[in-house]
């Protein structure tokens, strides 16, 4: 939001932690005691598919959507077993993000869903796929944010509710929007939007026109936008759809970005530096002064990483607020091991106090308040931790019971070799000299050349090659394989070691080649290889402890899917 902007998180869709025994009608799959609604799984497909309609999505992209999705909440499961959960950097992952979800979630609440309602919402969505048309007729006053006149706001009412009166007796609305719509490009089309599309005029319209029947004349709409009059020429209410939470923050984002955006700058800046004084928050002008010294002796140092700050540097204060002390070690710690790249942004005590205070007042502060306003204990702020610490223990769980148990050994690299040599092999190879002509006429004139008993071909290759990067190089690319895809190549394969051959044509260019020694196809030995070696052992081991964990999990943790609702889902 501008300087003063509000991060909003998109809360992801749907729920988990359904505990139950039983698989009621509404179940599609189950995991553990976990069950998995229908509708769970249709949020599901809506964000991992998000350009298709649910109809559109085979049974079988459905059905790997959900595997994945078990496979993922088993290994979460299996995790938390292990006691991966207790991994001290993954629990420092989770404070930070608890910290960032929090300081995005309270000013959504205290402010965006103040402007933003569900009914907009709803509108926002329900006109999207109804695709109204409707003809307005647009009166603007002074000070209006959309459509501007020079009359007071009052005197548009008034104007307006005789407009619908007329409406109402029979006079045609597109008529009245051309004699009296305030917008010149509107008058022109006599109020008609064909479709209107949301947000085109206001929420407050949006909504109206979302909830009116077909045919309705919409009494005057009175907003900061403008004062509108509306008939509704044509929607279709048949194709709504049911949204997704991560649907609704999406829709709720753009309609405060595009509306309220201003207005909640100036809330937020306000509410911030409230949060601050309440909470005593303060910086400190010895401790800035103290750090900027700190930076310059640590960027002075041999490769300065963001660990190799001393003690004593961590210790430096900065500032404080609530119970919180900001030492330089707590501020440096938020940059998650970039401030390195980023501290030169802020190398002066302004600029440095600037950026303690924003930290303070719009994070710190509203963290701190969040708290005390019980935010933290938010069923969506507890769903949002949750499904961030599962994404987090899959990963651990992938990282330390897959990734480094497949780490190949030595026996395993050379087996793999000896079983597969034939895939080390080193293609048989030809010296190849180019000299690339524009035009077929100058490559023949260079050919003649190029053969005369003596000729120095090299030279030849830089007085005449269109190719700038190999002129000094006299057009030598030295030893090219019989699988490259070059046309040039396979007619120097035949035409021998030591000719010269051309023209030949390859995409604009016309090529005079001369061909050098042959070197035979001939194996290559085990530490040529290693490293692919070692790269393709180390995939084989990993696909075979996936899928010898993947049918463990399935079997454990008792993996059900309801093909026959897999396959109904619409």
């Amino acid at each position: 939001m501008g300087r003063y902007g509000i991060v909003i998180l998109v809360l992801f869709s749907f729920m988990i932690t359904l505990f139950s025994c039983g698989r009621s009608p509404q179940t599609i799959a189950t995991v553990g005691k976990e069950k998995i609604t229908i509708t769970e799984f249709q949020d599901l497909l809506k964000q991992k598919k998000p350009r298709k309609q649910l109809s559109q999505i085979s049974f079988e992209e459905r059905k790997k959507v959900l595997m994945n999705h078990l496979e993922g909440r088993a290994k979460a499961m299996k995790a938390k077993e292990l006691k991966l959960n207790e991994d001290p950097d993954l629990q420092v992952q989770l404070r930070r993000r608890e910290e960032r979800v929090l300081a995005a979630k309270y000013p959504e609440i205290l402010i965006v869903e103040k402007f933003v309602t569900p009914e907009m919402i709803q509108a926002f969505s329900g006109i999207q796929t109804s695709k109204p048309r409707i003809i307005t007729v647009a009166l603007g006053y002074e000070g209006s944010k959309l459509i501007q006149f020079s009359r007071s706001r009052e005197e548009a009412v008034t104007l307006a509710d005789q407009i619908y009166q007329r409406i109402k007796e029979g006079e045609d609305i597109a008529e009245l929007s051309a004699q009296y719509t305030d917008n010149p490009n509107l008058k022109k089309q006599k109020g008609l939007y064909d479709p209107y599309t949301a947000g085109a005029l206001d929420p407050a319209v949006d909504v109206r026109v979302n909830q009116a029947e077909k045919s309705e004349i919409i009494a005057p709409i009175e907003t900061d936008r403008g004062i509108f009059v509306i008939e509704i020429l044509d929607k279709d209410d048949s194709a709504r759809v049911a949204l997704s939470e991560n649907q609704r923050n999406r829709i709720r984002i753009n309609i405060y970005n595009k509306f309220y955006r201003t207005q909640g700058d100036t809330i937020y800046k306000n509410l911030s530096e409230k949060f601050r004084s309440e909470l005593g928050g303060e910086i400190f002008d010895d401790g800035i002064d103290e750090f900027l010294l700190a930076i310059e002796a640590w960027a002075a140092t041999p490769n300065p990483t963001d660990p190799t700050f001393t003690e004593t540097q961590k210790a430096i204060v900065l500032g404080r607020i609530a119970d919180i002390t900001i030492t330089a070690g707590y501020f440096i710690d938020e940059f998650q091991g970039t401030f390195r790249t980023s501290y030169q942004r802020f190398n002066s005590h302004d600029e440095l106090k600037k950026v303690l205070m924003d930290y303070i007042e719009r994070y710190l502060a509203w963290i701190t308040k969040a708290r005390e306003a019980g935010i933290d204990r938010l069923p969506e702020v507890q769903k949002l931790l949750q499904q961030f610490l599962d994404s987090k223990l899959v990963e651990l769980f992938d990282k330390n019971e897959i990734k480094e148990k497949a780490v190949p050994t030595e026996e395993e690299m050379r087996d793999l070799y000896e079983k597969n040599k034939k895939d080390f092999i080193d293609p048989e190879k030809i010296r190849i000299w180019e000299i690339a002509l524009k035009d077929e006429k100058t490559a023949q004139t260079v050919l003649k050349k190029a053969n005369i008993p003596g000729a120095d071909f090299p030279a030849l290759a830089r007085e005449y090659t269109a190719k700038i990067n190999l002129r000094d190089r006299g057009g030598d690319l030295g030893y090219q394989s019989i699988k490259s895809p070059r046309k040039i190549i396979k007619p120097a394969f035949e035409a021998g070691e030591n000719q010269i051959i051309g023209p030949i044509k390859e995409h604009r260019f016309y090529y005079v080649i001369k061909t050098g020694d042959i070197l035979p196809e001939r194996q290559k030995d085990f530490k040529e290889v290693e490293i692919p070696v070692k790269s393709r052992t180390r995939n084989e081991n990993e696909q075979k402890i996936r899928e010898e964990w993947r049918n463990r999990l399935e079997k454990e943790y008792d993996i059900w899917i309801d093909e026959s609702k897999l396959k109904e889902l619409s």
